[in-house]
This record gives C-alpha cells, sequence and structure tokens, in this order.
C-alpha cells in the first residue's frame, strides 16, 4: 500500500496573506479556519462582556434624594436567581431556608425593593426570637420604605411587621405619615396609642366606624372606656374586659389580658397588675416587657425594693427589641444602671436604624460618666446606610455632647448644628426621646449650646421645637428612683 505524502503547496498557490502568516500559527489558523474564528471572536466578546459586568456603573436615586451606587449587572443577576429560589422554597412550605436565600439576595442587591418586600414577608411567617433578630426586621422595613417612597401596599406589609414587633411608636409614626390612612393603619395606630397612654387615642378613634362585636378593635374599645373613663361606663367596660380574659380561645385571651395590663398601667394599680400578669403567665403568653412594666408600677408605688427584687429573680432574655428597650428602661427607672447597660449591649453590633436603643445607651452612659464610650458609641453609628436618616443625625448629636462636656465649644457647635440640620428632632417620638437625654444632668453644656444657637427659619423647625420642649420641661427623663447598687 503506497503511503501517503504531504504535499507543501508552492507559495504561488496560497494567497499573499496567508503567506505572511506562516511563522504565525495562531494567526494563521484564525484566518484560514472560519470556524474557529468566530469561537474566537465570541470568547473575546464574552470576556468583554463579564469585564463590563463586574463594576458598578451609575447610581440609583431615592424618592428623598439619597443616591446610592448601583449593584453590578452580574449581582443583579446573582440576586434575581437567589429570589426565585426563595420564592420557590416558601411555595414548597420552607420559610427558615428561604430567610437564608433571602439574606444572600440582599447582600448582592440590597437596596432592590424586590430583596427587601420579599424578606420582610418572609420574616412575618414566622416571629423574631431574639433583639437581633427584631432589628435585622426594622432594618429591612426602613429600607423597603425608604426606597419606595411611601408606597401603600408596602406600607401596608411594613404595618404588619411593626405590628409583630409591638413597636408601638414606629406604628404611631406610620400612621401619622400616611396621607390617607385606611381602616387596619387607624386601628394599629389605636392600639399603639392605647399601649403608649396617649389620650389622642379618642380624636384617631373618631375617624374608625363602629367596632364589631367580638373583634379586636371592640376590646380596644372596652380597654380605653376602663383606661380613661373613672365613673360607670368605665367599671363595665373593665368586666367585660376581664371575662374576656376568660375566653377559652388562648390567643383571643391573651390579647385581652394584654389590654387589661395597659388599663392598670394607666391606673398606676401595681397589684393588679401583678394579678393579670400571673394569670398571663399561666396561658404561656407573658412577655420580658410586661414584667419590666410591672417593676416600674412597684417603684412608682413606693416599693422600690420589691420591684428591685422582681428584677434581678427575672433572668428570662428579651425576645424583641421592644421588651429589649423595656426592660432596659425598667432597669433604669430603679437605678440599676449598670445593669441596663448590660441589657443593652446584648444588642451586639447589629445596628438599630430607629435609632431607641443608642439613646438608651447613651442616656445610661451619661449617668454613668463614660464620655469615652459614648464617644465611641457615635462614631459607631457612622455607618453607610440607606435606612435612616435619625441614626447620622443621633451620631452627630452624641458627638456635640461630648465635645461640650469636655469644653470643646466650636467643635460642638459644628456637631449640634449638623445633628439639627439631619431633622433628627422633627417627630414627636424623637423629640421627646431626646429631650430626654438632653435634661440630664451631663447634657448641660450641651443643652445650653442648643438653646444659643440661632435657628434657621427655613429649616430648623425641629430645633425649635426640641429647644420649646427643653424650655417647658416636657420630655423629662426617666428618674432614677434610688442610688446605683448591683
Amino acid at each position: 500500500m503506497r503511503r501517503a505524502r504531504f504535499v507543501h503547496n508552492p507559495p504561488e498557490t496560497i494567497g499573499a496573506p496567508v503567506r505572511l502568516l506562516e511563522d504565525w500559527p495562531l494567526l494563521r489558523q484564525l484566518w484560514v479556519e472560519p470556524r474557529f474564528r468566530w469561537s474566537a471572536a465570541a470568547t473575546m466578546l464574552l470576556a468583554i462582556l463579564l469585564g463590563l459586568s463586574i463594576p458598578s456603573w451609575g447610581t440609583q436615586t431615592l424618592p428623598d434624594g439619597l443616591s446610592l451606587p448601583r449593584p453590578s449587572l452580574l449581582h443583579r443577576v446573582e440576586s434575581g436567581l437567589l429570589r426565585n429560589r426563595a420564592a420557590r422554597l416558601e411555595a414548597a412550605g420552607d420559610p427558615h431556608g428561604a430567610a437564608i436565600l433571602w439574606r444572600s439576595a440582599l447582600a448582592y442587591a440590597p437596596a432592590d425593593p424586590s430583596n427587601l418586600r420579599g424578606a420582610v414577608s418572609n420574616r412575618l411567617l414566622w416571629p423574631p426570637a431574639s433583639p437581633v433578630e427584631s432589628a435585622e426586621l426594622l432594618h429591612r422595613c426602613f429600607g423597603l420604605l425608604r426606597i419606595s417612597g411611601g408606597d401603600r401596599d408596602d406600607r401596608a406589609l411594613v404595618l404588619r411587621a411593626f405590628r409583630m414587633l409591638e413597636a408601638d411608636a414606629l406604628v404611631l409614626r406610620l400612621v401619622q405619615q400616611s396621607p390617607v390612612p385606611g381602616p387596619a393603619e387607624l386601628e394599629a395606630g389605636c392600639l399603639a396609642l392605647l399601649r403608649l397612654g396617649d389620650v389622642r387615642f379618642r380624636d384617631l378613634r373618631r375617624r374608625l366606624g363602629p367596632a364589631v362585636p367580638g373583634s379586636e378593635l371592640a376590646l380596644i374599645d372596652l380597654a380605653a372606656i376602663a383606661a380613661w373613663d373613672a365613673e360607670g361606663p368605665g367599671v363595665e367596660a373593665l368586666v367585660q374586659l376581664e371575662a374576656a380574659g376568660r375566653h377559652p380561645a388562648p390567643d383571643r385571651a391573651g390579647f385581652a389580658l394584654s389590654l387589661l395590663l395597659k388599663v392598670h398601667r394607666i391606673h398606676r394599680d401595681p397589684d393588679r397588675h401583678r394579678t393579670v400578669l400571673g394569670q398571663l403567665q399561666s396561658l404561656r403568653l407573658d412577655s420580658p416587657r410586661q414584667h419590666a412594666e410591672g417593676w416600674r408600677l412597684a417603684a412608682q408605688a413606693g416599693r422600690l425594693r420589691e420591684a428591685r427584687e422582681d428584677a434581678r429573680r427575672f433572668h428570662r432574655p428579651p425576645v424583641t427589641l421592644a421588651d429589649l428597650l423595656t426592660v432596659a428602661e425598667g432597669l433604669e427607672s430603679l437605678g440599676l444602671v449598670e445593669d441596663a447597660l448590660r441589657c443593652l449591649e446584648s444588642l451586639g453590633a447589629t445596628p438599630d436604624p430607629s435609632g431607641a436603643v443608642a439613646i438608651c445607651r447613651a442616656r445610661a452612659l451619661i449617668r454613668l460618666g463614660r464620655s469615652t464610650e459614648l464617644q465611641r458609641l457615635a462614631l459607631g453609628l457612622r455607618q453607610p446606610d440607606f435606612t435612616s436618616s435619625l441614626v447620622a443625625g443621633l451620631s452627630e448629636l452624641l458627638e456635640g455632647l461630648v465635645e461640650a462636656r469636655d469644653g470643646r465649644t466650636e467643635a460642638a457647635h459644628v456637631h449640634l448644628r449638623a445633628a439639627m440640620d439631619s431633622g433628627i428632632a422633627m417627630e414627636d417620638t424623637d423629640r421627646e426621646a431626646l429631650c430626654a437625654l438632653l435634661s440630664l444632668e451631663g447634657s448641660r453644656p450641651a443643652r445650653t449650646l442648643l438653646r444659643e444657637m440661632v435657628p434657621d427659619p427655613g429649616r430648623d423647625k425641629g430645633h425649635r421645637r426640641l429647644v420649646e420642649c427643653l424650655a417647658s420641661g416636657d420630655g423629662a427623663p426617666v428618674e432614677s428612683l434610688g442610688e446605683n447598687r448591683n
């Protein structure tokens, strides 16, 4: 058999470009083989597209004017895949597994409203088990409100989350900011005002229609009558509310008993409060927040030693952020400021977008005279965060407190001016908490500077109202009822 022999084409039969590429095999292959040429071009195009998808291009402007960097294309694609997988897990009945995927999706695109909306909805399927989880849910709720610009469906979703967390001040703020609050928002606002012991309950209740007999709103009406009408209607309402607390359904009985606790707190009756709390304990529906309110009631009735003993015997950890704050404020009111500070530090490094934990910690640190830790707290609040402008203003205010206390007047003036420019004192609940903070003895230098600062009529409405609050003596701090004993 004859052996095949490779025949080398003479130079005359090869095109001029190919002859020039004889010493460059790769380039010659690209020129001669069209399939190789197209595959190489596709590979280069894919590399270019991949390179363009990695960096972040442009910014995302929120409805309030804040600009955020847009996530890269690669991150958006990965976030969408995780979002779809999380939705499938929720449909399959696995909300805990879906929560992990929602957290990962938020890591890739933290300002995506679809991710925030899905993460909040997922968390409503199973209540938070610790203050850390509560703070994470609040963080997502604040972010969703700021990004969506007050979309009605998102507000309803956030309202459900606030109610689950028993964040009464935040519920009330959400209702007040709503242009046209619906029945669900008005009912939530009425419950929040009743829990806060605020007589504005009646003004808000008038905007709702008559309650359906046997509904939660009907029980709220009974509690309001029992709390603020001491005559015959109040006594009758109290009897009906106590009867509802013996309902065979545990949830309905627990809700009625929790309203009874609020009534006895408004009446400042520690004995009846303790009795109702025992009934809730028998149903295993009591919360640390309710126990802390009992301590404060006993202390206000002159039974400080009994209240301190109850507080020291209570070792159940807080479940929600509201529990954490109420327990810390209860310990502070008993003079156990060190215990209150340790309770607040259990939150760790998890940020609280409402600023309530930071204000409570700052109050305890000022009482203990720990300026260095107060400044560390202020610097810790200066983290890039799009969820709450209150936290940034609070950081400036705390630094102003430290600078004023150390005698650095010019630096304190700069920080206090920045805090007021942030609109930190615009909301009623914020202003009351800040006034309580500034009313402490350790805040006297900063308080003096704030009163001397001339407000800008165009933008410093919050500053003027805060100064008026300080001048009138409103928002007085939680006064210690005894020495700081551990």
